[in-house]
């Protein structure tokens, strides 16, 4: 049975379409108690992993059979894997009226990966910065690095957590400048 249910109300609170097109940075109204959730970024991402494995194997080994075998796996675990979780109305979210502060620039996606789930195990909400341009204008990164018209996406939080998000972080922005120097 697919996790449609709602944590709120216990019922069915969102279609399966809806819950294929939501991401886990954005929160919906249950269908039925009218309250915001979502899908956590964690098994999210592991779910949407797997799905880029297998398109990339699909594009070595040129087999349609791979990229659909993909297909079902990652639809399959997107259903039955990633929860429904409690999420914060959008005019009511931590990062919606706070100054931000820019506590990494991400030289790839996986370090920005990294980062949001260190942040967000520790309970500290962040935004991803230009994120969603880098993937509208991706044709133009150079490997798994940033867009170079748009320059790397920077990491955010609430002013009051930067410097607990900086020592979180202290280790990959350490890489970061080290890459920066060679």
């Amino acid at each position: 049975m697919p996790k449609l249910s709602c944590p709120y109300c216990n019922k069915t609170g969102l279609s399966l379409l809806r819950k294929f097109n939501i991401s886990p940075s954005s929160s919906i109204k249950c269908k039925n108690c009218g309250r915001y959730i979502g899908i956590p970024s964690g098994k999210f991402i592991i779910a949407s992993s797997i799905m880029s494995i297998f398109i990339a194997l699909s594009i070595i080994f040129s087999s349609i059979y791979i990229f659909l075998i993909g297909c079902i796996i990652s639809l399959i675990l997107h259903l039955e894997w990633v929860p429904i979780v409690k999420k914060a109305p959008p005019s009511h979210h931590p990062l919606r009226k706070s100054k931000l502060i820019t506590v990494l620039k991400a030289n790839n996606s996986a370090q920005l990966t990294v980062a949001k789930s260190l942040l967000e195990s520790a309970g500290i909400p962040c935004v991803a910065k230009g994120e969603m341009t880098q993937k509208v204008v991706s044709a133009g990164q150079i490997g798994t690095r940033f867009h170079l018209a748009t320059g790397p996406i920077e990491l955010q939080v609430i002013s009051d957590s930067a410097i607990q998000a900086q020592e979180i972080l202290k280790e990959i922005i350490d890489d970061n400048l080290a890459n920066q120097m060679t």
